[in-house]
This record gives structure tokens, C-alpha cells and sequence, in this order.
């Protein structure tokens, strides 16, 4: 009889103890849902990819409207963003990496002139002699370094590209253009090592044509291929993108869209 009121200590003890545990072990579970329901997030992993990129772009700094369209400035060729990433950029400039990647060639709407523009930088490249190679950068340095030091303070800049509308909408009224989406790059000639990052290039898809015979007028130029567009445009930014092409981002300003002896036929 005493054995089995031993037995029967040990076992209420031992469901006591295994109460206790299980009550200890749910307060721990609860307490770490607790914590987790009130940590807060990682700005990393609370933003989607495309979030962050929005995040990115709303911190750059943002051009002044109020620039009349007459300051705004060519850019020409691929050039002419090579100077201005060097101007954004903090890095030094690798002035041998520049002169190999420069060219004489311009927007595809000025192709034709290539002919008649001069490479200032073409005789160093011709030169074979490691010496006088080195004597000739030295030379061409201070003039780089004046164009990059110019671009820093010429960032309002206009380019002349050809359009790609689509046919006009008649339900939404809109003529879309496919070269406006949220990962428009622009390379201008063929210096394919810089382009330019459209950062707000979505908000310029759609050009909202309400009027029939304006509209007429534009659909008559898109499908003859004889419209061309000015992009006005302000230099945000300077980096290298993951395949080390140099890019600057920029912001659009406005749009005018124009038949090929440049009257405006539509801006935004």
C-alpha cells in the first residue's frame, strides 16, 4: 500500500513538473510572436525591388521647371555624356579609358554629319610610340579636364531623337511611345560605353491627343516616319551600371514632338 502511494507522488510530481514545462515553453513561443509582431522591419526587406528604385530616384535632385527651354543646351553624342558623368561622378577620371571610347559620332537624327566633324582626340590614338603617346595625354589632360569642369555646370540639356509612336488610340485618344518605359536607356551615336537613365520616363509614355485634326496631322507624320522629338532633359546622377557602362540619369522635363522642319505639333 505504501509502494503504491509512491507511486502515485511520483507521477502527480512528475506531471506537475511537465505542467510547469509546457506552461514555460508556450510563454516563450508567445513572447517570441510577440517580438516579432513588434520589431521593426528592415528597410531592405520591407521595399520591393521596384520600390527601392523609387526610393532611389525620389532622392535625386530635381530640376527646376522654371529653366527656360532657350538655355537648355545640345547634347549631341555619346561625348557629350561622358563628360557629363565625369562632372556627376566623384571618381577620377581614367583619361586613358576616355580617349579610347571617344567618337566622333552623333545622334542617329545627325548621323549624316559625321563626316564633317572633327575627332580632336584621333591623333593621340594613331600614335604607336608609348613615349610620345604618354607626352600627348599630358597635353590633352587640361582640356578634358575644362570640358568635364563646363558640364558641371550645364546639366538643363536637349536631345533630338526619333520618335516611336505607336498608331493612334481612339479609345484612349493617346498616340503611346514605346521608347518612354520605366527602364529607358538612351545610348546616343554609337559610343555604347555611356548612355543616359530615363528616371521618369513613364510619366512621358502617353500623349493624350483629344483634338481630331491635330491628331490626323500626327498620325499622317508618324506613319510617313517624318516626326522627330526633342527630349529636354536635367543630369541628375552619375554611376556605372552592372556591366560597367558608364550612365548618368537624368529627369525629363518636357517633350515636344515635331515634324522633321521642327515645328511642334504636340508637347507634354
Amino acid at each position: 500500500m505504501k509502494n503504491t502511494k509512491n507511486t502515485r507522488l511520483i507521477i502527480c510530481s512528475l506531471a506537475l513538473i511537465a505542467g510547469f514545462s509546457g506552461c514555460s515553453k508556450n510563454d516563450e513561443n508567445s513572447t517570441n510572436k510577440e517580438a516579432e509582431k513588434n520589431a521593426v522591419p528592415n528597410l531592405t526587406d520591407a521595399l520591393s525591388q521596384k520600390n527601392q528604385a523609387q526610393v532611389a530616384v525620389s532622392v535625386l535632385p530635381k530640376g527646376d521647371t522654371k529653366i527656360p527651354l532657350e538655355q537648355y543646351t545640345e547634347l549631341s553624342d555619346g561625348n557629350d555624356v561622358m563628360y557629363a558623368y565625369y562632372a556627376l561622378n566623384a571618381k577620377p577620371i581614367d583619361y586613358e579609358a576616355f580617349l579610347s571610347s571617344y567618337t566622333r559620332t552623333r545622334t542617329i537624327v545627325d548621323f549624316a554629319s559625321i563626316n564633317n566633324e572633327k575627332d580632336e582626340f584621333e591623333e593621340y590614338r594613331k600614335i604607336k610610340d608609348a613615349f610620345k603617346k604618354q607626352d600627348q595625354l599630358k597635353v590633352l589632360i587640361p582640356k578634358i579636364d575644362q570640358k568635364v569642369e563646363a558640364a558641371k555646370n550645364d546639366r538643363y540639356k536637349k536631345i533630338l531623337m526619333l520618335p516611336n509612336l505607336q498608331p493612334y488610340d481612339f479609345n484612349t485618344k493617346t498616340f503611346s511611345d514605346k521608347s518612354f518605359t520605366s527602364e529607358s536607356s538612351l545610348r546616343i551615336g554609337n559610343n555604347f560605353s555611356n548612355n543616359i537613365t530615363l528616371t521618369n520616363a513613364e510619366n512621358f509614355k502617353d500623349f493624350k491627343v483629344e483634338d481630331e485634326s491635330k491628331a490626323r496631322e500626327i498620325e499622317t507624320g508618324r506613319s510617313a516616319g517624318k516626326l522627330q522629338m526633342m527630349v529636354y532633359i536635367y543630369l541628375q546622377d552619375a554611376g556605372s551600371d552592372s556591366n560597367q557602362t558608364r550612365t548618368v540619369k537624368a529627369q525629363v522635363m518636357k517633350v515636344s514632338l515635331q515634324n522633321k522642319e521642327g515645328v511642334e505639333l504636340y508637347s507634354q
